[in-house]
C-alpha cells in the first residue's frame, strides 16, 4: 500500500502584548463567518483540516486508502532550524511515495 507524508507546522508566535488582542488569543471564537484564534490560519487550522478529514474517512470507510505520516513541527517560525537534522536522522520512518505539503495560506470564502 502506498505511503502519505503529510507535512504541516503550528505556529508558536508568543500572545504578547495580550492587552492587543480582541479576544483571547488561545481561545477559539467563531464571530459571524470567521474563526478568531491564535494561528488558527498559519497553520493550525490547515493542520486541522487534514486531521478532520483523516478521522472522517477513517469513521465511514473503517480505514485508509494509503499509509499516512504526519509530520507536524513546531520551529516554523524560527526557520525550521531542528528539522533539516530530524529528516537526515528519521530517514527511513519518513519514506514515502507521495508528499502532502499543507503549509500554505487559506483560501478567502470570497
Amino acid at each position: 500500500m502506498p505511503t502519505l507524508l503529510i507535512y504541516g507546522h503550528y505556529d508558536v508566535q508568543p500572545a504578547d502584548p495580550l492587552a492587543e488582542w480582541r479576544t483571547p488569543p488561545f481561545t477559539p471564537i467563531i464571530i459571524g463567518d470567521d474563526l478568531y484564534a491564535c494561528s488558527a490560519s498559519d497553520n493550525k487550522g490547515q493542520v486541522m483540516a487534514v486531521m478532520a478529514a483523516l478521522v472522517a474517512w477513517l469513521q465511514t470507510s473503517g480505514r485508509l486508502p494509503v499509509n499516512v505520516k504526519l509530520l507536524i513541527e513546531g520551529e516554523e517560525e524560527v526557520s525550521s532550524t531542528a528539522l533539516h537534522h530530524f529528516v537526515v536522522a528519521a530517514a527511513g520512518r519518513l519514506h514515502c511515495d507521495a508528499v502532502l505539503f499543507v503549509d500554505s495560506m487559506m483560501l478567502s470564502p470570497q
